[in-house]
């Protein structure tokens, strides 16, 4: 309902399966705006496939919300696309009190695992210095690939270390592999 206009406005809500791919993403949302005419996007899911979509939306002037993003690239371009939106934190909030949390419940060493994406390169990329300045010894540095199906040889080699906290920079479905 709508008050503006008394009355309900209906919404339609159009959904293509991406593949995961930055490309099909690509595609799919052209195909949302030229052809289905929609008058706004919401993301997909993972900081990799915001990339290409952001200029896209500027390109056609439709807004759109970046749901689960983080990305310093990104942020450091967000003034120049007034049609993308986002609510995610970024590593400054949630990587710093991460950290915060280490020192805070006695965490002396850490092995450091991330997703070999954009996100947990980014994300390792910002952590790994504030673990080491904070006082934390990083033991490990590794990155597993997208395709990873099983995470059981990385969990022994960091169980191997007797680290007080593994800092893993993961999406949900591979961070349930651990």
């Amino acid at each position: 309902y709508v008050p503006e206009f008394n009355k309900k406005i209906p919404i339609e809500l159009i959904i293509y399966d991406d593949k995961s791919d930055p490309g099909t993403t690509l595609a799919m949302a052209e195909k949302l705006i030229l052809e289905d005419k929609v008058h706004f996007l919401v993301a997909p899911f993972g900081t990799e496939w915001h990339f290409p979509l952001v200029p896209l939306t500027d390109q056609y002037k439709i807004p759109w919300i970046g749901d689960s993003v983080t990305s310093e690239q990104l942020r450091a371009d967000w003034a120049k696309y007034p049609y993308y939106f986002t609510m995610e934190a970024q590593w400054p909030q949630f990587g710093d009190a991460e950290i915060a949390l280490c020192k805070e419940v006695g965490v002396k060493t850490a092995a450091v695992t991330f997703f070999g994406v954009l996100y947990g390169v980014e994300g390792s990329g910002y952590k790994i210095p504030r673990l080491q300045v904070a006082g934390i010894d990083v033991k490990l540095i590794k990155s597993y690939p997208p395709e990873v199906t099983d995470l059981s040889a990385l969990a022994k080699e960091v169980k191997a270390l007797n680290v007080d906290a593994v800092i893993s920079t993961c999406y949900v479905f591979d961070g349930l592999m651990w």
